[in-house]
């Protein structure tokens, strides 16, 4: 793979995130999610049965591949048209098509209302695109946000699974 495409793809490694504070708050901000979501919509968690094929999925498989195509191809690319840039209450318009684009692609296996509950999630995974030029921030953010997810999601339902057991 050329230079070039690389690091328009975003994948050169940018070890600056690491000293960001915002990071942490992001990293912080998905348990956060996790109780609002919960609090809005109790069911949410129905039908989570952990296991191992559902967590390399959830944690490694689609983080992986959701930020190489939306972050790295879709909103790489919209960077490197005029104005893409330029922001809007802090973040690109690249990042809000890309995140526009995000959740559509959840509505095709989610109800409407889960597919907006991702809608901060992307736009916290894009602006750190935007703010160190690669796609590994969000990835992280991304594994350890659908990490939670699976461990909220478990933790909610062992009443139910301790009743069936």
């Amino acid at each position: 793979m050329s230079g070039a495409l690389a690091k328009d793809l975003g994948l050169g490694l940018a070890p600056s995130f690491a000293g960001d504070r915002s990071f942490y708050l992001a990293l912080g901000a998905a348990p956060l999610t996790l109780a609002v979501l919960t609090w809005g919509m109790p069911e949410w968690s129905n039908g989570i049965r952990p296991s191992m094929p559902l967590l390399l999925s959830m944690v490694l498989w689609q983080p992986i591949i959701e930020e190489l195509l939306f972050r790295g191809v879709i909103q790489g690319q919209l960077m490197q048209w005029p104005g893409a840039r330029r922001g809007i209450a802090g973040l690109s318009l690249a990042n809000l098509i890309t995140t526009l684009l995000f959740m559509l692609a959840h509505l095709g296996q989610h109800s409407p209302l889960w597919a907006a509950a991702v809608l901060m999630p992307s736009l916290i995974f894009g602006h750190f695109r935007d703010r160190h030029g690669g796609i590994f921030p969000g990835l992280i953010l991304h594994a350890f946000y659908n990490g939670c997810y699976l461990l909220a999601g478990a933790l909610l339902n062992a009443p139910y699974m301790a009743a069936k057991g």
